[in-house]
């Protein structure tokens, strides 16, 4: 009689135990309690679930799988099919399981009724895998609609512009680069985005900028560069050298030689220094140059 309620109240605490975190007093209780392992074939669902979840936050992804492989059949069960089913995705995700995101994603999608935000999650996990097989054409349509879908998850949506971004960019069309790297960047920096992404995004807009003859606008997106980035990264100077030919090619001569000055100042003993240095150099050659040959000079 013990027994049994001591495994009526582990039942009932589970949901809570999941929902405060507290992964390991369940494995604790599942493994080492003996009126649980006693009545293992009465857990049902719901515990049967938890417990997986909780295999699964506690480092044993495989235990979870194999806990939850009940829901992840043909036949499709409420709410705890769905809750599998996103914690297989996160599981194989994490791992770079292409081929097992792209075959659950297939015998779920045709077997089963799925929410919107499930479809999304399916799409984008679908996605990823044929991106990652070396199919990016086939995951194409499905970035562009995930892009599209302003009810999906912000991060997910933000993940697929910043592809489109990169697929225009691949495909050399700055009119496309620009407009789906500028949304890419809102978006990134709205959700705390990757920062390597973030910094792509302006890369991207400040080449499909100049690429277009677009100085000042390119200018203007290189000190956003400086405003997200600090000089500590190591691309900021870099970027800054790249900056210096644009305030050339836009004849901003002045401009030109303070940002290389404060490359000098800031980096003291790299390369990117001494390319700075040699730069000005240069442009101190080139200025008496044409002063030596200006008419009447």
């Amino acid at each position: 009689k013990a027994g049994e309620l001591g495994f009526n109240s582990v039942l009932q605490a589970l949901p809570n135990m999941v929902q405060e975190g507290n992964f390991q007093r369940i494995m604790q209780l599942y493994d080492g309690a003996s009126f649980v392992k006693e009545n293992q074939d009465k857990l049902g669902d719901e515990a049967t679930m938890a417990i997986a979840i909780a295999a699964w936050k506690r480092g044993n992804p495989d235990r979870a799988l194999r806990m939850a492989s009940k829901f992840l059949g043909r036949k499709q069960i409420p709410k705890y099919s769905e809750m599998a089913l996103d914690m297989a995705m996160n599981i194989f995700l994490e791992r770079k399981e292409w081929n097992r995101i792209s075959d659950l994603a297939q015998r779920a999608g045709a077997a089963w009724k799925l929410s919107p935000r499930q479809k999304t999650q399916f799409e984008y996990a679908r996605a990823m895998a044929l991106e990652n097989m070396g199919d990016a054409e086939k995951s194409l349509p499905l970035w562009t609609k995930i892009a599209a879908d302003t009810g999906a998850d912000p991060a997910t949506r933000a993940h697929a512009t910043y592809l489109l971004a990169k697929l225009a960019a691949r495909q050399q069309d700055m009119h496309r680069v620009f407009a789906l790297a500028q949304d890419a960047l809102g978006q990134l920096l709205a959700t705390g985005g990757d920062k390597e992404k973030i910094k792509d995004c302006l890369l991207m807009t400040i080449t499909a900028t100049e690429r277009s003859g677009r100085y000042s606008e390119a200018v203007k997106w290189s000190r956003e560069f400086d405003r997200v980035i600090p000089d500590s990264d190591p691309d900021w100077a870099p970027v800054r050298l790249r900056l210096a030919d644009i305030y050339q090619k836009g004849g901003m001569q002045k401009e030109y030689r303070e940002l290389l000055q404060g490359i000098v100042q800031k980096k003291p003993g790299t390369v990117y220094s001494r390319m700075a240095q040699q730069a000005l150099d240069g442009s101190a050659l080139d200025q008496r140059l044409q002063n030596y040959i200006k008419p009447g000079g």
